[in-house]
């Protein structure tokens, strides 16, 4: 990343050159994934009071945050037992900005059976370009709003 930020640099005209440049770097090693068990999951959304649902939907659907965040309930086709990942919500300069998916694809993720009747009931009769899980005080809801709630 540096040696991205002084390319950029002498682009610019600001360094001559880029003394980061031909640096070997450590080798990464990939580390192994540790998953929550079906108990593990249960337990953190019973401890989450009312964002359990929204811990147990993240859990299964393996969304990543912004793209969470920026579900709207016409993303969720519950007969299908289907959502509709197109969009994602990050935070810049203290504002929620909409945008494409990291990958800038659209995807549909599919909904674990037992997810199909809570979302039901937590999207009632929402109009469909509302947020499936808004933050406690309407808008979009952010890590910062999200984690204060536990």
């Amino acid at each position: 990343m540096l040696s991205l930020v002084l390319d950029l640099a002498v682009r610019d005209g600001r360094l001559s050159r880029n003394v980061a440049t031909g640096v070997r770097l450590p080798r990464v090693v990939p580390q192994e994934k540790t998953f929550l068990t079906h108990e593990q999951v249960a337990q953190l959304a019973a401890a989450s009071g009312s964002s359990g649902l929204a811990v147990t939907f993240l859990a299964y659907t393996g969304l990543r945050w912004g793209e969470f965040a920026a579900l709207r309930v016409r993303s969720v086709d519950l007969m299908r037992r289907r959502v509709t990942v197109a969009e994602s919500a990050a935070e810049v300069q203290g504002k929620m900005i909409f945008g494409p998916t990291k990958t800038h694809q659209r995807r549909v993720v599919v909904l674990p059976r037992f997810l199909v009747d809570p979302l039901a009931q937590h999207m009632g009769s929402r109009p469909p370009e509302d947020l499936l899980f808004p933050a406690p005080g309407g808008g979009v809801l952010r890590n910062s709003n999200f984690v204060t709630g536990f």
